[in-house]
């Protein structure tokens, strides 16, 4: 049975990972994410997996995760990323002017019939439409943005009408579901480079030594791995 010594955050706050100490004298920093899976295996198994924290499984749309046990706390340590390439690099585009919506029949000259089809479905729902109002954007990214304002959450990053289609797709999704897309959002990417840059944010890596553009989605991948492999270790239960 494991024993947490540290609890590993960024510097928001968020859980990258532990350092647990085993009974054979084994000291590893393994990933949030794995811990869960074995505290989990050892559940299943019906024997404990670590002695000072208490494991809470996935229930009712809650993540799984560890909590202490009353009077008994864990040391917290922070671990600091340098600035990611995406991050510092990419300014959040301003919202392009928007375009009144006619109520006259002069709207099928300005908007397509998808597009007065998204702007309907936005009004009914009561989402301010003005901010995707734009015969400039697609029907699908103005349906992104209005997905996106019905879940109250903030599309600016998503206005600009240049930003390729896959990757408003891609970043909407990570937004309605509460994510910061900002350490790694870059409109030159590819879904694929964009998703190994967030895979390595998620894990605590140092993306800004792979978060380029001009590294192939499938370099990065590896690039990922190997990093990952260096700086979590792996258990078992």
């Amino acid at each position: 049975m494991a024993v947490i010594l540290q609890e590993i955050q960024n510097e928001v706050g968020g859980v990258l990972g532990y350092v647990l100490a085993f009974p054979d004298g084994r000291c590893l920093r393994v990933a949030a994410a794995d811990v869960y899976t074995y505290c989990e295996n050892a559940r299943l198994l019906g024997r404990p997996a670590v002695q000072n924290m208490q494991y809470v499984s996935a229930a009712n749309g809650t993540a799984p995760h560890l909590k202490n046990y009353e009077g008994r706390t864990v040391p917290v340590y922070i671990h600091r990323r340098r600035a990611v390439n995406a991050e510092k690099a990419v300014a959040a585009p301003k919202a392009p002017e928007a375009v009144p919506v006619p109520e006259k029949p002069t709207a099928q000259t300005v908007f397509t019939p998808e597009q007065l089809e998204v702007l309907g479905r936005g009004k009914q729902e009561g989402v301010d439409i003005r901010v995707y109002a734009n015969p400039a954007y697609s029907p699908k990214h103005m349906d992104v943005i209005r997905n996106i304002l019905v879940h109250k959450k903030d599309p600016s990053l998503l206005l600009d009408p240049k930003l390729p289609e896959h990757l408003v797709s891609f970043y909407g999704h990570d937004i309605v579901s509460g994510a910061d897309i900002r350490p790694y959002f870059n409109p030159a990417y590819t879904v694929k480079q964009a998703m190994q840059v967030k895979l390595g944010v998620i894990r605590g890596l140092d993306v800004s030594v792979y978060a380029s553009p001009t590294t192939d989605g499938d370099e990065m991948e590896q690039i990922r791995v190997r990093m990952d492999a260096d700086m979590w270790s792996g258990i078992t239960p």
